[in-house]
């Protein structure tokens, strides 16, 4: 996973993270230590590890998912509007800008849906004796 000569970085990059995604290390850290509590690492390890991880397992099939959340519309929109400003066809141009905007955001990770819960099981905040 080496970036080309001119893209390189520095060696360590600070990454803050939210509420959510601290709950859920938190979670998965307590989930791993269930499962064997002989289990350690610096939390820098852990996140450097999934990040790694999913690249290489998952990135390439999500793209479209991560351009779709990440997309700036509004950047998008302006640069082609002034393109489409010496066309003849402006509304056109707009349509079709717009359009390929609102194809591009519609991309998003579907979540499975839970089925046939068993054993003591909590998923999305709901424990499996619970009834969904």
């Amino acid at each position: 996973m080496s970036l080309p000569e001119n893209e390189k970085r520095k060696e360590v990059l600070r990454i803050a993270l939210d509420t959510k995604a601290t709950e859920a290390y938190d979670q998965m850290l307590k989930r791993l230590k269930d499962v064997n509590a002989w289990v350690r690492f610096f939390p820098s390890e852990f996140i450097s590890f999934l990040v790694t991880d999913f690249y290489e397992t998952y990135f390439e099939s999500d793209k479209d998912i991560y351009v779709g959340k990440f997309f700036d519309s509004l950047g998008y929109v302006n640069s082609e509007t002034k393109k489409a400003k010496n066309t003849g066809n402006f509304e056109e141009v707009l349509r079709e800008t717009l359009a390929k905007a609102e194809k591009i955001r519609s991309k998003s990770r579907r979540k499975p849906k839970v089925k046939g819960m068993r054993g003591n099981r909590q998923i999305n905040g709901i424990k499996s004796d619970e009834k969904i």
